[in-house]
């Protein structure tokens, strides 16, 4: 007597159904995976942003250049995606954005810093009180934020953040 054994494996159709239903999972999942990548993006630059501030206000307070209220002890500034902290050297000399940075950070490309007044974000600059104060980034002339929120965008993305 011969008995037959079941064969084992997959039949054609099996595996066709298995395959579109994994081309269908990537298909629906792509558009997810990029929104959260670009969210990612935005809360990594906003916490980027959030510990400069904080840097810069309490090397502000410590004030190694010496320098009196009416200077900038501390300066943060963005160039490109490139975050830096710079202080004064001596108290005869505002901290500018220019010289050796005491500390640097790269925020995710593509992403848009606006300061409160709406224009791009490109310094704020803090007193030996740890003040966010009027000055000039020493880029050109462009004027530092003097306040305390941020508005970061990529693509479809917003954040709002406030630091004091």
């Amino acid at each position: 007597m011969v008995t037959r054994r079941a064969a084992a494996g997959f039949t054609l159709i099996e595996l066709m159904i298995v395959i579109a239903i994994v081309g269908l999972m990537l298909v629906l999942g792509a558009p997810l995976t990029r929104a959260w990548v670009v969210s990612t993006q935005l809360h990594d630059a906003q916490a980027q942003i959030g510990q400069a501030y904080a840097r810069g206000k309490a090397m502000a307070l410590r004030n190694p250049g010496g320098v009196s209220d009416s200077l900038a002890a501390t300066i943060v500034c963005l160039s490109g995606t490139t975050l830096s902290l710079y202080a004064a050297s001596d108290s005869n000399t505002a901290a500018a954005c220019s010289g050796t940075a005491t500390w640097s950070t790269e925020i995710a490309d593509s992403v848009s810093v606006q300061a409160p007044s709406g224009t791009a974000f490109t310094c704020v600059a803090f007193d030996n009180r740890s003040r966010a104060i009027s000055a000039s980034a020493s880029d050109g002339g462009n004027s530092c934020s003097t306040g305390n929120g941020f508005t970061l965008t990529k693509e479809s993305g917003t954040v709002t953040a406030a630091y004091y």
